[in-house]
């Protein structure tokens, strides 16, 4: 009888303990599960997001801004493209809340500010539209370089890391070397379609554009593409004795290009010299000489710009 009392108060004492112990570590449990569920959800939550700005960024706008600034910057890192976006935001921010402070004229800053904003996306323009003509040039006159370097190893990957070597022009290696960095980090198909899209974005020719294509046909089907390599060659050929040939001088184009910016000084001495009775202030101060002489400075500037690409050779048909 005493043992079965010893027994039963044994047992009672260990349910006792473990029964404290598990009140004690089921704060500790829940919590832990807790936070797996709300991390669960985070994980999930960030997931569908992320999808959602992939989506977004895939838009044919985002598309034809990253391809421009991917362009121009020296690699493809997103850090140009956010660079970008910051910089335009930015001068649209800073101008519209400068112009709203000093005028009070929200609709005149929303105006000024959208124009400024807009600023780099049109150097990036300008400067992309010189960067093609360059190396579209650049392409036609290396590009015997490439079937060398095909013939020799009769793979379009090698070929592409030997013509970062051999490439004198260095816009046209840098598109090479854009394209074979891409084509190291990610072997998926999706990413060198989007790497050769770039490099035919990069240089805007039909040349280019027949190029890329054989490229992805290597890619896919493991195809020999000796034949329309010295297609392209032959064309090329046939595209460089024809400019030749058409060889006009540019010296007009870039002289009257040129005019307006160096003639809006001369006339604005002028303009001072004959209003000399008035103040300076005075005349900022009307809107319709200040959005002339606004308008006339970005006229002149556009010519100049012009001009110099039009100057430029172009190896394209």
């Amino acid at each position: 009888m005493i043992q079965l009392i010893e027994v039963i108060a044994k047992g009672l004492g260990y349910l006792i303990m473990f029964f404290g112990i598990w009140k004690l570590i089921w704060p500790l449990l829940m919590n832990a599960r807790r936070f797996q569920i709300r991390k669960h959800r985070l994980r999930k939550h960030q997931r569908m997001e992320q999808e959602r700005f992939q989506k977004a960024i895939k838009h044919p706008f985002f598309k034809h801004i990253q391809r421009l600034v991917f362009t121009v910057a020296p690699d493809t890192h997103e850090k140009h493209l956010w660079n970008f976006y910051g910089l335009t935001v930015s001068l649209f921010a800073t101008v519209t809340l400068s112009l709203t402070l000093m005028t009070g004229r929200i609709d005149f800053a929303l105006l000024m500010g959208l124009l400024i904003g807009a600023v780099p996306y049109i150097l990036l323009r300008y400067r992309m539209t010189s960067i093609r003509l360059d190396g579209s040039f650049a392409f036609m006159k290396e590009f015997h370089l490439y079937i060398q370097a095909y013939q020799k190893n009769k793979d379009a990957y090698h070929s592409i890391f030997e013509m970062t070597h051999l490439v004198h022009d260095k816009r046209l290696r840098l598109n090479f070397q854009k394209l074979l960095s891409s084509m190291q980090k990610e072997r998926t198909e999706e990413s060198f379609l989007e790497a050769v899209q770039l490099f035919a974005f990069s240089l805007r020719s039909t040349y280019a554009s027949r190029f890329t294509n054989l490229l992805v046909k290597s890619y896919r089907d493991n195809a020999d593409i000796s034949e329309g390599l010295l297609d392209i060659h032959r064309d090329l050929r046939k595209r460089e004795r024809d400019m030749e040939a058409l060889k006009t001088k540019r010296m007009e184009t870039v002289i009257l290009g040129f005019m307006p910016i160096v003639f809006i000084p001369i006339f604005l001495v002028m303009a001072y010299r004959v209003t000399m009775m008035y103040q300076t202030s005075t005349l900022m101060e009307q809107t319709s000489s200040l959005i002339g002489l606004i308008a006339a400075t970005a006229l002149a500037i556009s010519s100049a710009m012009g001009s110099i690409i039009m100057s430029k050779p172009r190896a394209d048909l």
